[in-house]
């Protein structure tokens, strides 16, 4: 209707233009990369960074993710021997995590890539940091039964990560300043590796004996429930990034969020099939007076 019409913004309709038969023809309302960003051509840095949002929000997620990862990547040692495990097995979860590691690195990026024009981004940084949140709550449940398989999920976790912040930094607020960036999100992984090791060292402290060595579930228990509380409040930052980047305006979402409730969807190519048209949509791109100050339905071939 006439209503919703005049709630589009020009640029909602900016792809459709006249063909040589004057024909309405769209091209894509997709973003050309799939990107969601803060704008098209994104370029914040330095304390306009630092005032954004959506900064901190990932921030904060990249801080427990990493300080999570990089607690039980330091303390493989210490987790072998107080579980009772052989000596040299360490070497094993060692090789495992790496491999893991490099596999989540690859599997965040194709997906992200893959499915980045039907689901945000943000979307697989919520997944790496709420897998690390399930992983080690259950491995603080049952430590010596889960130590392979939590190394496994720690280390695609760890590196879906590391991927999608470096992704999501660059696409969000651009490549002109990418460097300084994501120079500062690193103080992340900076800081938490520090604080998380802090924390870990003393809950291990505490129950070892005068030797100053730990045997038993008990030496991470505690450390592994704190990263579990960590990492779920770290999903909650990603669910909250994600949600502001679908507000209207925020220029994340697809533009197919965008489309008015009265275009019909061509259920095979998921394009617009028919829309409506009128003087305040068609004004600023269609210079043809038989399309303006009517209202008319039209079907792109």
């Amino acid at each position: 209707n006439e209503d919703d019409i005049a709630d589009l913004e020009p640029d909602d309709m900016r792809e459709i233009k006249l063909d040589n038969d004057d024909n309405l023809k769209m091209s894509s309302l997709e973003p050309k990369d799939g990107a969601h960003t803060l704008s098209e051509e994104a370029d914040i840095t330095g304390l306009q960074l630092l005032k954004t949002p959506e900064f901190w929000l990932i921030f904060f997620a990249f801080f427990v993710g990493t300080g999570s990862g990089l607690t039980w990547m330091n303390n493989i040692g210490s987790l072998v021997i107080s579980l009772g495990k052989v000596d040299g097995y360490q070497n094993t979860l060692i090789l495992i995590y790496s491999i893991a590691n490099l596999s989540g690195r690859f599997i965040s990026g194709f997906l992200s890539d893959y499915l980045a024009q039907k689901i945000p981004r943000a979307t697989f940084l919520a997944i790496a940091v709420s897998l690390m949140c399930v992983n080690h709550f259950l491995f603080a449940l049952w430590s010596r039964e889960l130590l392979i398989f939590c190394t496994i999920v720690t280390g695609i976790a760890y590196g879906g990560v590391l991927t999608m912040v470096t992704t999501l930094v660059s696409l969000m607020f651009g490549l002109k300043h990418f460097g300084t960036n994501f120079s500062l999100a690193n103080f992340a992984p900076a800081t938490s590796g520090y604080i998380f090791g802090v924390i870990a060292g003393r809950i291990y402290d505490s129950h070892a004996n005068s030797s100053h060595h730990c045997i038993g579930t008990n030496c991470f228990k505690l450390t592994y429930f704190l990263t579990s509380l960590m990492t779920f409040l770290g999903t909650i930052s990603c669910i909250i990034l994600i949600l502001r980047s679908r507000r209207p305006g925020r220029g994340f979402q697809s533009l197919r969020d965008n489309i008015p409730a009265n275009i019909e969807m061509d259920p095979m190519d998921k394009q617009p099939k028919k829309y409506i048209t009128g003087s305040h949509s068609l004004s600023n791109s269609v210079n043809n007076s038989e399309y303006k100050n009517s209202i008319e339905t039209h079907t792109i071939d």
